[in-house]
C-alpha cells in the first residue's frame, strides 16, 4: 500500500504538471529556446520531476510489502522506476515526432522537456547501477 504522503505528493505533482502543460498550450509563440523558456513550461518540468520522485516512493512502499530485506526493496523499486522513466521517455519521443520537436508548438515544447527529464533520470540510474 503506498502512504498517504506519497500520494499527496504524487497526487499534487500531478495537478502542478497538467496545470504547467495546459499553460504551455495556452501560450502562443515560441516555447523554448536559448534565449526565452515559456514560464508554464517551467511549472511542468517542475512538476514532472515531483512526480517522477513520488514514483520511486510510491514504488518503494509497494516493494516494502513483497519483501523485509531494505536492499532487495530499494532494488526492486529502483527497477520499477527505470521501466516507468523508460515508458515515459518512449511517450515523449512520440508526441515529440508528431510535432517535429519544434520549439514554436506545445507538443515540441513539451515532448522535448519530459524526454530530457526522462533521459536524467535514466542516465542517473544507469550510473548507479554501474557504480556499485
Amino acid at each position: 500500500m503506498i502512504t498517504r504522503p506519497v500520494a499527496l505528493t504524487a497526487l499534487g505533482a500531478g495537478a502542478v504538471t497538467v496545470l504547467g502543460a495546459a499553460g504551455v498550450a495556452a501560450g502562443s509563440g515560441r516555447r523554448l529556446g536559448f534565449d526565452a523558456v515559456d514560464p508554464w513550461l517551467i511549472v511542468f518540468a517542475f512538476g514532472l520531476a515531483a512526480l517522477f520522485g513520488a514514483a520511486a516512493f510510491g514504488f518503494h512502499d509497494v516493494a516494502s510489502q513483497r519483501t523485509e530485506d531494505p536492499e532487495k526493496r530499494w532494488e526492486r523499486a529502483l527497477g520499477m522506476w527505470g521501466a516507468l522513466t523508460a515508458a515515459a521517455a518512449a511517450a515523449f519521443a512520440v508526441l515529440g515526432l508528431a510535432s517535429g520537436f519544434d520549439t514554436a508548438t506545445a507538443g515540441g515544447a513539451i515532448a522535448i522537456t519530459g524526454l530530457f527529464e526522462c533521459l536524467l533520470i535514466l542516465g542517473a540510474l544507469i550510473a548507479l547501477v554501474l557504480g556499485t
